[in-house]
């Protein structure tokens, strides 16, 4: 399992559209995304800006790969993601992770991707 967080940020305006689009998102992109190993995908919004946490079964690389397999799985989703948000998905920071608290104690994060693996 690997967790990784990361933000994006939405343009102006385009809260309100963008809040009511993920409300449910296609069937089809959740179908790819749970199929490519994505266990969960959380998104939170501080104003404009988005923050997203993804939990995966095999990590961002693997996930993104078996993605990249499938082919557009809905264009006229993707340009409408295009449209609200800053920032294309290639150019999303990684956030690092700071500290965490699990069932199995705490710990804090190394300087680099927020990223978790559990054997």
């Amino acid at each position: 399992m690997e967790l990784l967080g990361y933000r994006t940020t939405i343009r102006p305006g385009k809260a309100e559209e963008y809040a009511r689009v993920h409300a449910r998102i296609p069937a089809a992109i959740a179908s790819a995304l749970l199929d490519a190993g994505v266990i969960s995908w959380r998104i939170w919004a501080d104003d404009h800006t988005l923050f997203h946490t993804i939990e995966t079964t095999h990590g961002r690389e693997a996930m993104s790969a078996a993605m990249a397999k499938l082919g557009p799985i809905d264009p006229l989703w993707d340009e409408l993601i295009a449209t609200l948000i800053e920032s294309a998905p290639s150019s999303q920071k990684i956030l690092p992770l700071v500290w965490e608290l699990t069932r199995d104690g705490q710990s804090s994060g190394p300087a680099q991707p927020a990223r978790e693996s559990c054997a």
